[in-house]
């Protein structure tokens, strides 16, 4: 018996981790300290691969990889998920601001301003 919960225990210590959808939802919003870009795009990808997933929360995971993107410095990538997240939730304040601030880091002042003016 003993052996057996040994063998128990050492299978726990080696089996792969693998987050739950509200880790990686928490991994993908960015709640979690020390995590690199790269990882929080991999939580938002998994989150986008959700089944069923409302259109609410793929927008808002898109501006969270959208911002993952950037801060990989990947902007044309983050600015295809900020448009594919307006077209998921067109009349977000949310995504029309994080929109309008990368328009401004890539000095696209106009563009920029009619982002803040439709939010």
């Amino acid at each position: 018996m003993r052996a057996f919960v040994s063998l128990c225990a050492l299978a726990l210590c080696i089996a792969p981790a693998h987050a739950g959808p509200a880790e990686e939802r928490a991994d993908c919003e960015g709640r979690a300290q020390g995590l690199t870009s790269s990882q929080r795009e991999m939580a938002c990808n998994a989150v986008l691969a959700e089944k069923n997933l409302p259109s609410a929360d793929a927008a808002m995971a898109l501006v969270h990889r959208a911002w993952a993107r950037v801060l990989a410095g990947r902007k044309a990538d983050a600015l295809a998920d900020y448009n594919r997240a307006l077209a998921l939730a067109p009349n977000s304040h949310v995504v029309l601001n994080e929109r309008a601030l990368l328009h401004l880091r890539e000095n696209r002042l106009d563009a920029a301003l009619r982002d803040y003016d439709a939010a």
